[in-house]
């Protein structure tokens, strides 16, 4: 197909656009990196338990106790953490879909993006820790969510510091004039 062509059908090539990918897309996506990060830090975190082993394990040695730990333990790591990132990515995007608002470029207030966060991790660990009773998984949410608000709320606040105060008028509000603005400051 030919340049005019594609041009006839209305695609512009002069700038390249962002398309965002649909909800289902980005569950998918965000429960990827999930199960590849809980790989990861099973890999990394079993020898721990590979040498915690080693007294009931008797005389195997180390290398053969940490492939072990890390055979039978790393998948299972795994696929916690895409359980966990599916639901919470779910509970997140269903919020911000129900503000009639796109995931990646909302334009609903910046405190209704923080809650969204909150909301949904908080809801996400009491359903992960409800079968191990009310008073746990309570605790568990209240702890999660109040952590999950302290890094939102400062990255928010380092966010508003680090751009110019009057691209946060809600008529000026867009953030590609808004990084092109930060970008200019910070090579002053």
């Amino acid at each position: 197909m030919k340049f005019e062509e594609q041009d006839k059908r209305g695609l512009s090539f002069a700038e390249p656009s962002f398309v965002e990918p649909s909800y289902p897309r980005q569950i998918w996506a965000i429960t990827n990196c999930g199960f590849s990060l809980g790989m990861i830090c099973g890999f990394f975190s079993h020898p721990v338990k590979g040498i915690c082993n080693l007294p009931k394990n008797g005389v195997k040695p180390l290398p053969e106790a940490w492939l072990e730990a890390v055979l039978t333990d790393v998948p299972r790591l795994g696929v916690k953490f895409a359980a966990f990132t599916a639901v919470w990515s779910s509970l997140n995007i269903a919020m911000h879909h129900y503000h009639n608002v796109k995931y990646f470029r909302s334009k609903v207030p910046r405190e209704c993006n923080v809650l969204n966060d909150v909301i949904s991790l908080t809801a996400t660990v009491a359903l992960f820790k409800s079968g191990q009773g009310f008073r746990v998984a309570s605790r568990s949410a209240f702890s999660w969510g109040s952590v999950c608000s302290i890094f939102r709320v400062s990255e928010e606040l380092l966010d508003m510091a680090a751009l110019p105060l009057k691209a946060y008028n809600e008529e000026e509000y867009r953030p590609e004039k808004m990084h092109r603005e930060y970008l200019c400051l910070s090579r002053n």
